[in-house]
C-alpha cells in the first residue's frame, strides 16, 4: 500500500511539472556562434562533426578547430586547432583517452583526451577524409572521392583501399558504421561491407530508390541493421543480402505526413525495437521496430534544418543539426528520460490468447467509446485499420506470423503490443 501511495504522489508531481520535463527530453549543449557556453566563447558558426565517448567526454569539430568537454557539454574548452593542417571533417572519441581526427590525407591521434595530437598516419594514395571511426582494433576512414583506408591495430597504422575496388566512377564516401573487429559498412551512393577487418569489401545489394543513395546506416549486429533515404526506411536481418521496406510504420503514424516530415539524415538503433531517426526539423522514435513512430523532438527554431547525425554514447543520445547552416547545434538526450506526455499518452492492455488462430480478446480498454485499431505486420504493412467498439477481434484472415496491434482512444492515448497468429 505504501509503495502504491508513493507512486501516486510521484505521478501527481510529474503531471504538475509535465511541460518542463517533457521540454527537456532533448536539450542543446553546443551552439556555435553563441556568446557563451559555460565559460567559453564559441566564435564559429560552422559545425562539421562531433563524437562522444560516454555521457561526459566529447569533441565537436568546427573545421579548422575543435572544442572539448568533460562534463557532457555543460562547459567547453577554449577552441583548439592543429594548425596549419586541413579541415577536420571527421572526429572520433574512440576510448577513455584516445581521440582521432581526419584532416586531408592525415590521421591525427591524441592519447591524452585531446590535450595534444600527433600525426598518426599520412594516407597514400592521399585521401580527403570525410569521416573516421576507430572501434576496438578496427579503424575506417572514408573520403569525398570514394576512397577509404582501414586499420587493424586500433588506428596506429592505416592501409588505403583503391578507388576502383570500391566505387569505380561513383564519387564520395560519407558513411562509416563499424559493428565489430571484422564487420563494417561504408558508403553513400552505394553501400559496401567487409567481414575481414577491411582487407576486402563487397557491394551490398540495395533496395531500389533514386536520388543520391543511402542517407544513414546503423547495424546493431553483423546481420541486423537499418538504412534510411529521404522518407524511406529499410531493415535487414541477413547482413544486407535482403531488405524489408518498413516506411509504412512511419507514414501511418505521423499526422499530416508531408515532405516536410521527411527523414533520411540520420538513424540510431538502440536495439531491434528502439530506433531514433532524424529528419527536417524533427527527431522521430519507434519502440516497436518501426511498426509505428512518434515525434520525439521538434526543432521549432528551424523546421527546415536536418538532423544529420544521431549517436549513442553511455546512457545518452547526441544529435547534430546540419553541417553549417543557420542553426547548427548539438543536442543531448538521456535515453532513460521519459517525458510526462509520453507517460500520459500510453494505453496499457493485454491480449489473449497469444498465440491465437481465429480471434483475440483485448483486455484493459474501455470500448464504450470508439477505439481505433491498427494491426501491422512485422514488415510494416497495415493489415487492419478501423474503429472498433468490442474487445473481440477476428484474425483468421491473417497469415501466420508476428504482428503488432496499436490502439488509440478518443483522447489520443496510444498503446502497442504484439501477438502471434498461428
Amino acid at each position: 500500500m505504501k509503495k502504491q501511495l508513493i507512486k501516486s504522489i510521484a505521478f501527481s508531481v510529474l503531471v504538475s511539472i509535465g511541460v518542463s520535463l517533457n521540454a527537456q527530453t532533448w536539450a542543446p549543449i553546443f551552439t556555435p556562434g553563441s556568446p557563451t557556453t559555460g565559460t567559453t566563447t564559441l566564435s564559429s558558426t560552422s559545425l562539421d562533426d562531433f563524437s562522444f565517448f560516454d555521457d561526459n567526454k566529447g569533441i565537436v569539430s568546427l573545421g579548422y578547430g575543435f572544442y572539448l568537454t568533460t562534463d557532457g557539454g555543460a562547459t567547453w574548452s577554449p577552441e583548439k586547432d592543429v594548425a596549419p593542417y586541413p579541415e577536420f571533417r571527421g572526429v572520433h572519441y574512440s576510448s577513455a583517452q584516445n581521440i582521432f581526427l581526419g584532416g586531408g590525407s592525415r590521421v591525427f591521434k591524441s592519447t591524452n583526451n585531446g590535450a595534444t595530437f600527433t600525426i598518426q598516419a599520412t594516407t597514400s594514395p592521399a585521401l580527403t577524409i570525410n569521416d573516421i571511426k576507430v572501434v576496438g582494433s578496427l579503424g575506417i576512414a572514408v573520403d569525398e572521392y570514394c576512397k577509404a583506408a582501414y586499420s587493424n591495430d586500433g588506428g596506429n597504422t592505416w592501409s588505403v583501399i583503391s578507388h576502383t575496388a570500391l566505387c569505380g566512377s561513383i564519387p564520395s564516401m560519407e558513411l562509416v558504421d563499424i559493428v565489430d573487429d571484422n564487420t563494417a559498412f561504408i558508403g553513400k551512393v552505394r553501400l559496401f561491407k567487409t567481414v575481414n577487418g577491411g582487407a576486402t569489401w563487397s557491394a551490398v545489394s540495395m533496395p531500389t530508390f533514386g536520388g543520391s543513395g543511402v542517407g544513414a546506416v546503423d547495424f546493431i549486429s553483423a546481420t541486423e541493421g537499418f538504412i534510411v533515404k529521404t522518407s524511406k526506411m529499410y531493415k535487414t536481418n541477413d547482413g544486407g543480402a535482403t531488405w524489408t521496406d518498413i516506411t509504412n510504420g512511419f507514414t501511418s503514424s505521423i499526422p499530416s505526413f508531408t515532405a516536410t516530415h521527411s527523414f533520411g539524415g540520420s538513424i540510431c538503433a538502440i536495439d531491434a525495437n528502439t530506433i531514433y531517426v532524424g529528419g527536417k526539423g524533427y527527431i522521430y522514435k519507434t519502440t516497436n521496430g518501426g511498426a509505428s513512430f512518434a515525434i520525439d523532438y521538434t526543432n521549432t527554431a528551424c523546421s527546415s534544418c536536418n538532423f544529420s547525425n544521431i549517436e549513442k554514447s553511455g546512457n545518452s543520445l547526441f544529435a547534430s543539426v546540419s553541417n553549417g547552416g543557420l542553426h547548427p547545434k548539438v543536442y543531448k538526450r538521456d535515453i532513460n528520460a521519459v517525458g510526462v506526455t509520453e507517460i500520459n499518452n500510453k494505453i496499457s492492455f493485454n491480449i489473449f490468447p497469444n498465440p491465437a488462430s481465429q480471434s483475440i480478446q483485448i483486455q484493459g480498454v474501455d470500448f464504450n467509446v470508439g477505439v481505433h485499431l491498427k494491426i501491422i505486420s512485422i514488415d510494416g504493412k497495415i493489415m487492419k485499420d478501423e474503429t472498433i467498439n468490442q474487445s473481440n477481434i477476428t484474425i483468421s484472415d491473417l497469415n501466420s506470423g508476428m504482428y503488432f496491434i496499436e490502439l488509440t482512444d478518443v483522447k489520443g492515448k496510444t498503446g502497442v503490443t504484439k501477438f502471434i497468429k498461428n
